[in-house]
């Protein structure tokens, strides 16, 4: 079993919540690939600025993967305005293990990594 730090905006931290889905472009297929049903992974929301105010970057929910990687082309994550095209196409299923409901900051986070 590995860990997974699985990167997202908030606006698409919303459909991993509602559909128990993640998914990364297709640049990624090589590290996605390594990810196996059982792993657990964290669901990192980027930092962000909103009315001129930087919103840091947290943690906001543990996830088991219950699925191999799969490639779906349906529109469910919204695309970074760079590239309107973009689907995330390469998707995991996820079961939740717990969502918090205070994010934690990832920033505290760090000196305790190994």
């Amino acid at each position: 079993m590995r860990y997974w730090l699985c990167i997202t905006t908030e606006e698409n931290w919303k459909v991993i919540k509602e559909k128990n889905i993640w998914g990364v472009q297709e640049r990624h297929r090589n590290t996605i690939a390594k990810v196996k049903s059982g792993d657990k992974c964290l669901i990192y929301v980027m930092s962000t600025r909103k009315d001129n105010e930087i919103i840091p970057p947290k943690i906001v929910g543990a996830y088991e993967v219950v699925s191999e990687v799969f490639k779906d082309n349906s529109r469910i994550f919204k695309p970074p305005a760079k590239n309107r095209n973009e689907v995330f196409p390469l998707r995991i299923k996820l079961k939740p293990i717990k969502i918090f409901r205070k994010p934690i900051d990832f920033k505290s986070l760090i000196p305790k990594l190994k």
